[in-house]
């Protein structure tokens, strides 16, 4: 298990202690969970696939932020679902901000986009 690996299970696990700690996990929580552990999975592996030759070219690195946009993306839009985000939901999606290394700009940019 590399850095990366550890780095986005203990996001991960922080996420989902979040979602515990009323006890209960909704659908949508379940749902948000499911898309980022699935999202990470495909970030790491291309992670995994950009690092082999010790070089990250413009377009993995392009490749890469779009992945992270991504996870960001799909969370929110799950989330966004029932047009309502409670607080375990806004806690996770918090968690996920900081996980994506996104800048504000750019998470800004896609909550314009889905939030209308």
């Amino acid at each position: 298990m590399n850095i990366l690996d550890i780095k986005n299970l203990l996001s991960y696990q922080e996420m989902l202690e979040r979602a515990l700690e009323d006890g209960y996990i909704s659908g949508d929580e379940h749902a948000i969970l499911d898309s980022i552990s699935e999202n990470y999975g495909i970030y790491e592996k291309s992670m995994k696939d950009a690092i082999k030759d010790g070089i990250i070219s413009d377009a993995e690195e392009e490749k890469l932020r779009n992945l992270r946009k991504k996870i960001y993306e799909e969370a929110l839009k799950i989330a966004l679902t029932d047009s309502v985000i409670t607080d375990d939901e806004k806690a996770i999606l918090d968690n996920l901000k900081s996980s994506v290394g996104l800048d504000d700009y750019t998470l800004e940019l896609i909550e314009k986009k889905l939030v209308k």
